[in-house]
């Protein structure tokens, strides 16, 4: 016989027993993080994502299981950087964002998921210098919860091809991956960067922020 208890901990070591070893390897994700020590810390000594960040993540897990393309969770590696690009198909991309904050602009969407719009620029460039097509993409934003706020949808596409400019994205992808090389090359962490605060984001998002501001 089980506890109740006893299934809430097969629950939750199932989740960790999926997650995924990234310490060896530089992904995409890595490329477009908001700041350099979080990425130290994740591939020299990580820390386990808090059990409620874990719970969350499931339901973008749940997200990514609906295919909505030809090919889905699709692997791609170029220039020794690893992506995992969500759905593609005939040179279009769909990257999927389950999100607390759904855009209702393109204006929004450059403002706060700028990452993202790399995110997904950086997997066009491995597209094509792998000969692939790229013709189009677009981020699928999903509201996580309900939705409160009047005049806001749930859920929101755009089309963010315009805002891609393949010779300077490959050059921006280049670039960060030599900075996170050097980054990585070194035993102590870069410095926090001056405009940070351990109130506002990055830093209240992160859970390597106590290492940062404690001297641990």
């Amino acid at each position: 016989m089980l506890s109740e208890v006893e299934v809430e901990r097969l629950y939750i070591a199932k989740l960790y027993a999926d997650e995924e070893d990234r310490k060896n390897e530089i992904h995409v994700t890595d490329l477009t993080a908001p700041c350099s020590r979080q990425v130290f810390y994740e591939k020299k000594s990580p820390t386990p994502e808090p059990i409620e960040n874990m719970l969350r993540m499931t339901e973008g897990k749940l997200l990514h299981k609906l295919f909505l393309l030809g090919q889905s969770e699709v692997e791609i590696k170029w220039s020794g950087v690893k992506g995992r690009i969500d759905e593609y198909e005939n040179g279009i991309i769909i990257e999927k964002k389950f999100v607390d904050f759904v855009p209702n602009n393109i204006l929004e969407v450059q403002k706060y998921y700028t990452h993202y719009i790399e995110q997904v620029a950086f997997y066009a460039v491995m597209l094509v210098n792998q000969g692939y097509e790229f013709k189009q993409a677009f981020l699928l934003f999903v509201k996580r919860g309900e939705q409160n706020e009047r005049g806001r949808k749930p859920l929101k596409a755009f089309d963010i091809t315009p805002l891609i400019d393949l010779n300077k994205a490959e050059v921006e992808f280049l670039n960060r991956k030599g900075m996170l090389e050097a980054v990585l090359a070194n035993d102590e962490p870069p410095e926090i960067p001056p405009n940070f605060s351990p109130f506002d984001y990055p830093c209240s998002y992160c859970k390597y922020s106590v290492r940062c501001y404690s001297g641990v």
